[in-house]
């Protein structure tokens, strides 16, 4: 298991380029003691990046599509990420397979593009919360992970990072207790170390995403197998934002 906890902002579809900048100005003289990433809305990835002088922040898209170029209107690819130096993006995101219709195969082809490409990406899966009722959580969370990861062999698991983002816990101000986050990322941990016994289990990172915040979060951080959060709501106000990156 990832030894230092890593912390993500996922704006979503807020802020101004006025706030943006404002939130970034913030840490520029703050010391923080995980390595950060501001998943920002993709129109304010290269001023931000360029305005950025915090050494331990870096930005991360929300989206992009699998194909280099072509048309694609209002699509993303990784060719213009990383002429913007931009080194991460999410994926699978529950709202991008909810609202966008995303499926399992369109992830996976997102997910192999990125590695093919050395742009790593940020894994999102998560249950509804019927299934969660059903006590069937574990096999479906292992399921999305194997589709995620069908077209691709990974080399390291330096390649990519892991999202565990219980759906009913998102923006709903409920979360999963830390016995129940601890749990799934175990499981995630031992099908991974299962699945890949060639590659260093050291460099598993898992985060966990779900209502997480400065209520919350030490509990969920002091975890053995949980290794950070990706925070929605909580990452919009730069001092809380903050307050999480030194829990």
């Amino acid at each position: 298991m990832s030894s230092s906890n890593l912390v993500i902002a996922n704006w979503k579809m807020n802020k101004t380029w006025e706030e943006a900048t404002e939130f970034v100005d913030f840490f520029l003289d703050k010391s923080l003691d995980k390595p950060t990433i501001i998943a920002a809305p993709s129109l304010y990835l290269q001023g931000l990046h360029l305005r950025n002088k915090n050494p331990q922040i870096s930005f991360a898209a929300q989206n992009l599509y699998f194909e280099e170029k072509g048309a694609f209107t209002g699509e993303i690819s990784i060719p213009m990420l990383k002429s913007l130096s931009i080194g991460y993006v999410l994926i699978g995101h529950s709202e991008r397979r909810q609202i966008f219709q995303e499926s399992d195969e369109l992830i996976a082809k997102k997910i192999a593009a990125c590695l093919s490409h050395q742009i790593i990406p940020v894994f999102c899966f998560g249950e509804p919360l019927e299934i969660r009722e059903k006590g069937q959580e574990i096999d479906y969370v292992l399921a999305q992970i194997k589709s995620g990861l069908a077209l691709t062999q990974l080399n390291s698991f330096k390649q990519l990072v892991f999202a565990y983002e219980p759906i009913w816990a998102i923006g709903t101000g409920r979360t999963a207790s830390k016995e129940q986050a601890q749990e799934m990322h175990l499981n995630i941990f031992n099908a991974l170390t299962a699945e890949y016994p060639k590659l260093n289990p050291e460099e598993i990172t898992i985060l966990y995403g779900g209502s997480c915040n400065l209520d919350n979060a030490a509990s969920l951080f002091s975890q053995p197998n949980i290794n950070g959060g990706l925070i929605g709501g909580a990452s919009l106000i730069a001092e809380q934002f903050l307050g999480l990156n030194q829990i």
